[in-house]
């Protein structure tokens, strides 16, 4: 009897997933092709930047810059016409887009995300370190070793300078808030408790309303509260005036800038990867290969299907997305529905 037992739980482990469910439009979706392919073949990419096997990137903003980087690093940041590297083997330098070195050195271990303002370089170690560095001085101002971490997610968040502070998005889920004056930490604040892929994802500032999110959970901070949304999540919108989550159960929920739920819409089985909001309605990617666009009400929607399923890190740059070589042009989406 137990050996039966066994046996069956064997089987549901091996096939289970073969049944799960996915998602499906309850209208025939409207297929569309990629507007075109780029312009040489990816070899890296992060949340700020792609790096083309040229040596080239293109970053947020969509300006394409020749800065022949070679294997193995890649560009994090940039702060005015100045770019933050970073290579595998612990490298870092700072260059301007005409080539020049105006700050190198190295650590021990890679670094996952930094943020230049000035001459006040915030940095995460790969091994959960932050680090502030003067970089006009050469001077080593703080460092921190956290707890270690065994699991990211890809989208590590780079730290942020707000007026006299500096957040540290760690990558054990906490905000660690600095200073910059007299460079000592005088704030923890814990996004989310979990032992995988709980590194920040997301960290930007609004009208001194401070939002972080891990998979595990969001904070929103500001001079007089602090909000939290303890739901496991895929991706989000910071909008001046509301905040779209987008759950890991397929479900947009819209809430107030502090949190607090407006309205919520159900596709029910979605493996959401990643959104944006481009002239006033949402585009949603789907792993399974479709994109659903909802205006900013979550009143209408329209599903589309793409020619590939999304399995990599899909990058978004002014008005294009990104998708593996290929990219959707989401000018072409009218107003009209």
């Amino acid at each position: 009897m137990f050996k039966y037992f066994v046996s069956i739980f064997t089987i549901f482990l091996l096939f289970g997933c073969s049944s799960k469910n996915v998602f499906t439009p309850k209208v025939e979706p409207k297929e569309i092709g990629f507007d075109s392919r780029v312009f040489s073949s990816i070899e890296d990419k992060n949340i700020f930047s792609i790096k083309f096997s040229d040596g080239s990137i293109l970053t947020k903003d969509a300006n394409r810059y020749e800065l022949k980087l070679k294997k193995g690093y890649q560009v994090v940041n940039k702060f005015k016409d100045l770019f933050v590297i970073a290579g595998k083997d612990g490298a870092l330098k700072i260059v301007s887009k005409d080539l020049k070195e105006k700050f190198v050195t190295k650590y021990k271990v890679a670094v996952a995300s930094a943020t230049l303002q000035d001459n006040l370089l915030a940095i995460i170690l790969s091994n959960n370190t932050i680090i502030l560095h003067d970089i006009k001085e050469d001077k080593l101002l703080f460092k921190e070793r956290l707890d270690p971490v065994f699991t990211l997610d890809a989208r590590v968040a780079n730290p942020y300078f707000l007026n006299d502070l500096i957040i540290f998005p760690t990558l054990d889920g906490r905000l660690l808030i600095m200073n910059k004056n007299d460079k000592k930490i005088i704030k923890d604040f814990v996004v989310s408790i979990d032992d995988d892929f709980n590194n920040i994802i997301f960290l930007d500032a609004k009208d001194n309303r401070l939002l972080a999110a891990t998979q595990h959970g969001i904070i929103l901070i500001d001079p007089k509260n602090v909000a939290t949304f303890n739901e496991s999540l895929k991706d989000l919108l910071f909008l001046k005036d509301k905040i779209y989550i987008f759950t890991k159960d397929g479900s947009i929920v819209l809430t107030d800038t502090n949190l607090n739920t407006i309205k919520e819409k159900k596709f029910p089985f979605a493996l959401f990867s990643y959104a944006t909001i481009y002239n006033d309605d949402i585009f949603v990617l789907l792993k399974n290969g479709y994109m659903i666009r909802v205006d900013k009400d979550l009143d209408k929607h329209i599903v589309y299907k793409l020619p590939t399923k999304i399995d990599s890190l899909v990058f978004f740059a002014k008005d294009k997305i990104y998708i593996g070589s290929n990219y959707i042009d989401l000018k072409k989406f009218s107003k009209k529905r």
